[in-house]
């Protein structure tokens, strides 16, 4: 039959019935209106990642809901609520919250027995214009508790600025086994003046009392302390056994200062009150150390809060008359940065700053039964709107690092440099003139008992000093070669007498006082006479 294309006006042609269908050929490339079925192996595989999927998202769904809400869900206990906050907190992929970080490092167990303390405070008291005083104090250094012994060396350094006067020292301290050491490694200039200026008062008023005078001490005094304070001093604990120092050193070895502020800044971030306002601030990294870093800034509310909580539970203020809104009125800002390692969960550095308004604080002072603070500083009642500012930092490194602590190569005992430092603070001038003053009353003591021996055996005094010589003292006494470098005066009657020196001893510039130095029968010490004593022996 022959096929007429179809057109416009024509009818389409007749197929016949009988016609059989065109072949089927699977290889052809001929496109099919039906998807072909997929191979099984693909199919398990595609079962499988679904399953996964549910799997993960049931994973982390329960511990997402547990983290991000407040939900109470039934038969679900505060404690189990809080297990699974710290389960989750080792999946990669579950943001970390505050709530989750602080249980987890108070529940961590781990103690820190080795680590290196980077502590620091300043403190600034003024306003935006003026700093009246200034304080600055550091101390780092490692630690080791892992044996019976406490181990350190430590390096700290101090300063102060009063009104533009600045105050310096540093030094270093170190414990090994038993033994104790410390040394002072410079101190400034204006410590020594004002150390010199009072030990030397005594030379520069007691003799000549001229400016040139004490200037020329000053300098002799510090130039002595500066050589003292080279050496190393060193205490040993070792013979003080005493049941008290085992349980203080058990104590000290059982919990340190660094892992009771862990514990304390953990529980009090945890409290209910406090909780919500902790927030999670972007990651950071701490002395190569990956952290989590919360901030807290309590507000005046939760600051009041706080602080009525405080008062009513703590027996040692109930005598105290304060208004809570006044003393929540003191602190202006407070803010606490906290930082912990994101594997161990272990605090690796702790900021806190506070600043206070000074006229609120002196006001508060005023309700106390005992002030803190001085009743005036220089300047601080011209400044406007003085504070107290106040900034702590503590930072945690090298834990777990191992140390050796050495001892230094020599040193010198505490009563050696108690002894050394007294000694620094005369000058040669005060040493010679304690000597020869040690002397003349080692003399008037030995010479005042036997002239009182005489008299009970005369019933009167000796005429003169030699009259001793023989019975009461020996010829060959020491003393004796030193008789005639003493005035000895007795009335006509001989029951009354004055033994004395041409010596000062001290300043003196009252109306009886005199410049003779010994005993007389009124006063059997060695003292500076008086007008009176001479007065009664010149009585007849």
């Amino acid at each position: 039959m022959e096929n007429i294309p179809a057109q416009e006006g024509y009818p389409l042609p007749n197929v016949p019935v009988n016609t059989n269908p065109a072949p089927f050929f699977p290889n052809s490339n001929i496109p099919s209106n039906f998807p072909t079925p997929p191979p099984k192996s693909k199919l398990g595989m595609i079962l499988a990642l679904i399953g996964l999927i549910l799997i993960l998202c049931l994973f982390l769904g329960i511990p997402a809901l547990f983290l991000y809400s407040n939900l109470k869900i039934p038969f679900i206990s505060a404690q189990t609520r809080q297990n699974i906050l710290i389960s989750a907190y080792n999946i990669p992929l579950i943001p970390k919250t505050p709530e989750q970080i602080l249980l987890t490092a108070a529940n961590n167990n781990t103690k820190l027995t080795r680590y290196n303390p980077d502590f620091s405070i300043g403190a600034n008291l003024g306003n935006t214009a003026v700093n009246i005083v200034s304080l600055d104090f550091k101390l780092n250094g490692p630690v080791d508790f892992s044996s019976d012994k406490l181990s350190f060396d430590l390096k700290f350094g101090l300063g102060v600025n009063v009104s533009g006067t600045s105050y310096q020292a540093s030094g270093q301290a170190k414990k090994a086994q038993d033994k104790v050491y410390f040394k002072i490694d410079n101190i400034s200039d204006s410590i020594l003046d004002l150390y010199t200026s009072l030990s030397s008062s005594f030379y520069s008023y007691g003799s000549t009392g001229t400016k040139s005078a004490s200037s020329s001490a000053g300098v002799e005094v510090k130039k002595n302390i500066q050589a003292v304070l080279v050496n190393w001093v060193m205490y040993d604990t070792q013979g003080v056994e005493s049941e008290a120092r085992k349980s203080l050193e058990k104590s000290a070895k059982n919990e340190s200062v660094i892992d009771t502020t862990r514990k304390n800044i953990q529980e009090f971030l945890l409290k209910s009150k406090i909780l919500p306002q902790v927030k999670k601030l972007a990651d950071e990294t701490i002395d190569n150390t990956p952290t989590f870093h919360l901030f807290f800034s309590p507000s005046k509310e939760l600051m009041k809060d706080l602080l009525t909580e405080y008062y009513k539970t703590n027996d040692s203020t109930k005598n105290y008359n304060i208004n809570v809104d006044d003393l929540a009125n003191v602190m202006e800002t407070m803010e606490v940065d906290i930082w912990f390692g994101q594997k161990d969960a272990i605090l690796r550095k702790l900021n806190i700053k506070s600043q206070m308004k000074m006229d609120s604080l002196m006001g508060l002072e005023k309700n106390l039964t005992g002030t803190l603070l001085p009743n005036s500083l220089p300047g601080l009642d011209t400044l406007t709107s003085p504070k107290l500012t106040v900034n702590t930092v503590l930072l945690i490194k090298d834990i777990g690092k191992a140390v050796a602590i050495d001892s230094p190569p020599s040193s010198i005992s505490l009563t050696d440099f108690y002894t050394k430092l007294m000694d620094g603070t005369k000058t040669e001038e005060q040493k010679k003139q304690e000597k020869q003053s040690k002397l003349y009353s080692d003399d008037f003591s030995v010479l005042s008992k036997e002239i009182f021996k005489y008299y009970v055996d005369n019933h009167k005094y000796p005429v003169a000093l030699r009259d001793l010589v023989g019975k009461y003292i020996q010829q060959s006494d020491a003393v004796t070669g030193r008789l005639n470098d003493y005035t000895y005066k007795t009335n006509t009657s001989g029951k009354i007498f004055i033994l004395y020196v041409e010596y000062s001893s001290y300043s003196f510039s009252s109306s009886y006082a005199t410049p003779y130095y010994g005993i007389s029968s009124l006063s059997s010490y060695t003292h500076q006479l008086t007008k009176s004593e001479f007065d009664a022996v010149n009585t007849e």
